[in-house]
Parts: structure tokens; sequence; C-alpha cells
């Protein structure tokens, strides 16, 4: 066997990063090559793509590798994917043919498929609502946070998937759904744990990326939206008038946006939307990329999605706690073991009156002059579209 060949045994020990594939019938597969995970808190369903020599095969022997198939993916001992492939392609040469496999897990069914049955919900939690919709997929529903009052009323819209009307409530509430290693989903709020290890540049950070881009982002948010009124409760002018409002201090000019909430909402949950629309974009208009070495931190741990980590970056311009919004583990021949990180400010999706300009990355971003430019690739003076980008080292 090619000493390339990934397993995750050597006389009874488990290989860390070594990766392996269960198939539903029990069946382990290794030798994985060009492999890519990633994890994203915007996206409820995680994502793979791996690679497979196909040398030793008996000739006549079925493939087992087929669309639709359950699998389950570890790295060492860790459960870190369920859920199906997607696709697959075959290549073939003289000697060998390469497999590719792509997929999800178990939550890409919820944002593929519509319910077709019950279509208004009353006085029915987040919780409830999300146990509901997603029980025929058997997929369990775990929150880790509050997820607010019950829904009075909670329409679906005709022609929205699953994960589009998950998503709808979830902005009522302030939270996100996120997958777990099982498959199975979370609803979560914005993390305030610290990672283990923290991204040096010129220790553990290969290379970067800055960007920062205020075109989504506006000084004023108004959510307008409909509460249904009863006899006893709200009637007429009150009950067609529920506002909310946010502002983002990160934005000097004037920039209003007016949201139309859809569904049963009040006062509260139309500030709470306003609060949340203001913070996520405020996230959105500033990131960081930054690759390292290796999928683990110095204990042992891989990193997560959720969670705080510091970056020193100086020729980025930063020195601050950073939220881990997507991640992207790689494996491959030649390029070695990966993990690129997505980062976002760390106030983002947590729902604030006011977005503050102080918080905002961009106004503390180091000067130009201190960057070596042989080093950076640096171009242009920062503004509301800039971005910064470095290499410090190739991986082996």
């Amino acid at each position: 066997m090619p000493e390339n060949v990934f397993r995750p045994i050597k006389k009874g020990k488990i290989i860390n990063n070594a990766i392996s594939a269960t198939l539903d019938n029990g069946q382990i597969l290794h030798g994985w090559e060009n492999i890519s995970i990633t994890k994203n808190l915007d996206a409820i369903a995680h994502g793979f793509s791996m690679d497979i020599t196909d040398k030793w095969r008996q000739i006549g022997e079925k493939w087992v590798l087929k669309p639709g198939a359950k699998i389950t993916i570890r790295v060492g001992d860790e459960l870190f994917l369920t859920g199906f492939i997607d696709a697959l392609n075959s290549n073939l040469s003289s000697t060998s043919r390469k497999v590719s496999i792509s997929g999800r897990s178990l939550a890409g069914d919820l944002v593929d498929c519509s319910t077709k049955d019950k279509s208004e919900f009353n006085d029915i939690s987040l919780t409830q609502l999300t146990r509901q919709l997603i029980a025929p997929f058997n997929i369990k529903v775990s929150a880790k946070t509050s997820v607010g009052d019950n829904f009075t009323k909670f329409s679906i819209e005709q022609g929205d998937t699953i994960f589009d009307t998950l998503e709808r409530a979830a902005r009522l509430r302030a939270v996100m759904f996120i997958s777990n290693g099982a498959g199975n989903i979370e609803i979560v709020r914005a993390g305030t744990t610290k990672t283990f290890s923290e991204l040096h540049q010129g220790v553990n950070i290969i290379s970067g990326t800055s960007a920062f881009n205020n075109s989504d982002r506006f000084s004023e948010y108004t959510v307008k939206g409909q509460s249904q009124g009863t006899d006893s409760i709200l009637s007429g002018k009150q009950a067609s008038a529920p506002v909310g409002t946010a502002k983002d201090n990160g934005i000097a000019r004037f920039r209003p946006m007016v949201i139309v909430a859809s569904g049963n909402v009040d006062d509260g949950k139309a500030r709470t939307r306003a609060q949340w629309e203001a913070s996520v974009r405020a996230a959105k208009g500033a990131s960081l990329s930054i690759q390292t070495q290796d999928w683990r931190q110095e204990n042992g741990e891989f990193w997560d999605i959720n969670e705080l980590v510091h970056v020193h970056a100086g020729h980025l311009g930063v020195n601050d706690d950073f939220l881990i919004s997507g991640l992207s583990f790689t494996k491959g021949l030649g390029a070695g073991t990966l993990t690129n990180f997505t980062l976002v400010r760390k106030d983002a999706f947590n729902p604030q009156p006011v977005i503050e300009k102080k918080a905002d990355p961009v106004s503390i971003l180091g000067p130009l002059n201190s960057v070596d430019k042989t080093k950076s690739g640096s171009t242009g003076n920062i503004g509301s579209n800039t971005s910064r980008r470095f290499q410090t080292a190739t991986p082996e």
C-alpha cells in the first residue's frame, strides 16, 4: 500500500487527523486524498468533498460509494460529520481510477426540501416548531440557549424550504442553527468561549487577508410588522403599527433601510429583528481570512466555529478577538493539513440598539506605512471598501 494512504488505525492506535468514512452498511473506507470539510455559522449544513484512488479493488466487485448513501466521517476518533453523499465523479487512467465524492451533513435536506403538511402553528416555541418540521428527516434539535417566548402565531410561506422557514423564525429570536458531528442541529447564540490557542503572524499564521466592505451596511434600520389584534389585546391602528429600530454608528453618512417583517410581530420582536439585522450586516462588512497548519489547537482540540480567537497580525493591522464564523479543513498530497478561518468582529450576531463605531475593526487598523510591502502585497488606502493580504510561509 502506498505511504500516502491515510489509515485511522496503526498497531491498535488511532492516528491524529487520519480520515475514515463509514457507510450505512458498516463498511469503513480510508485512503482518502484531497479532503475538504467546511463549517459555517450561516449554513445549517456542513459540507465535505474527498477523493480516493481505486487501485486495489478486485475486477467485478461492486463499488460501494453511491449518491444518496449515508456516510459518517471521523478524523482520528472524533466524529466530524454525519450526512449523505450528494455527488460522485469518476476519472479513469491507464493504471487506476480516482473517485471523488461530495455531500453535506443531514441538515442538507432541510436546505433543499419544503414541508407539505401543516402551514400554520399557534402558541409554539422555536424549539417545538423546529422539532415538528425536521422530524420526518430523522434529525433531532437541541437548544443550547434561551429561545425566547412562544410564537403566538407562525405561518409557513408557500414555496419556502424548511431552512428558509427556520431561519426566518430564528431572526425574530436572534439565534442561529448549526449542525453537530452526529448530524443533528443545535440552536445557539454568538459564542463567548475563547479558544485555547491564538493566531499569531510569524508563529502559526501561514497567510491572511482582511476585507472591509460597507456597501450592505446602513446607518439606520427600521423594521415594521403587523401584529394580529384580538378583542382584548390589540385592534385597529395599534395592531398594524409595530416598529423596531437600530443604528450602526460605523456608517457616518445617512443610509436608512426599512424592512417589512413577515409573520406576527410586536414592537419587541420588531426591535430584536432590527438589532439583529444591524449586527449581522456589520459583521459581514468586516472579515479576516486566515490559514494555519494542522486542524488542532495546541491542546489537541480541533478548531471549531462560534468561538472567539485572538488574532495578532500586524500586516493586517489587527490585534483583537474575532468570532470564528467559518472553517475549512483541508488535507491533500503536497499541500499538507491546513485550516482556513473566516473571522468576523467579536460582537457579530449579538443584537444591540446601537452598533458602536469604536468596535468596528476598520477603526483600529494599524498604519499602512508599518507594513512590509514586500511581504504583504498591500494596496490602496483604508476606506469603505478595502483589503489587505500577506503570506509568511509555504506549508510543507
